[in-house]
């Protein structure tokens, strides 16, 4: 019975522990509606429209995309900080949106 509670309790502590590590971040997952030079207008499941701001130190990934930035229609992942009432994108994880599937007649 104290092994089961012995590794009941590491587990809650390293658990713990891990979710601390991820930090205060922000994500933001979505379609992107809109880019301008200083933000991204990305749509969220529920359908709202969430601002996320760029800046020279957003970085831009993709593993499937053919350009270095996202374009309108991709989906987005983004893991922004909370500066004041704005979110700052510190990283963007894009991807091209999947082929529209129309039913053939």
């Amino acid at each position: 019975m104290n092994r089961i509670a012995l590794l009941v309790s590491m587990v809650l502590l390293l658990g713990s522990s891990l979710a601390w590590a991820h930090g205060n971040g922000v994500h933001v997952i979505g379609t992107l509606a809109e880019i301008t030079a200083d933000h991204l207008d990305i749509r969220v499941p529920n359908g709202n429209m969430v601002t996320v701001e760029v800046n020279e130190k957003t970085r831009y990934r993709s593993k499937k995309a053919t350009t270095p930035k996202p374009q309108v229609g991709d989906r987005v992942v983004i893991d922004a900080a909370q500066d004041g009432s704005a979110l700052v994108a510190i990283d963007v994880q894009f991807a091209p949106a999947p082929p529209s599937s129309t039913p053939a007649k």
